[in-house]
């Protein structure tokens, strides 16, 4: 049976989890500072567990991927070069919606060596998050500007 371990418990997780619990049938361990988020996500499934776990807990997460087929990184950038170097470490592949940064490039000559594949941007379109991102910097603006016309 499959294993993959997911790092973090946002709210862009549950569908994730519901599609490799219930439809792919394979053995879920959610990594996550806050345990509640995860259990929540996992439901009582049998095939999903819940481990606390912070990005400084290297010891914790060397175990959890060596346990693995299949890493999700869902945290903040700052936390993807332990994952990196441990997925290498471990011939895991490693997959993160991020986007590719010179931090994760350093890591792509050992990780060919080591034949491990480390996917980054699979999450939206970039462009959506631009589109979104803009979207609502206008709004702010024109809240801001409807605020000081109201000053005048």
């Amino acid at each position: 049976m499959k294993k993959v371990a997911i790092l973090g418990a946002g709210y862009v997780i549950k569908p994730m989890v519901d599609y490799f619990i219930d439809i792919c049938k394979y053995q879920v361990i959610m990594a996550t500072r806050t345990v509640s988020k995860a259990e929540k996500v996992i439901a009582g499934r049998p095939l999903g567990t819940a481990i606390k776990w912070t990005n400084d807990q290297v010891d914790l997460l060397d175990k959890i991927v060596q346990e693995v087929d299949v890493v999700i990184v869902m945290l903040p950038r700052y936390c993807h070069m332990i994952a990196a170097e441990l997925c290498i470490k471990h011939r895991k592949t490693m997959i993160t919606t991020d986007f590719m940064c010179q931090e994760i490039i350093v890591y792509d000559e050992e990780a060919r060596k080591q034949g491990v594949l480390i996917l980054t941007e699979l999450g939206e379109d970039p462009g959506l998050d631009n589109m979104g991102t803009k979207q609502m910097i206008d709004e702010i603006k024109e809240i801001g500007r409807a605020s000081c016309r109201e000053r005048v």
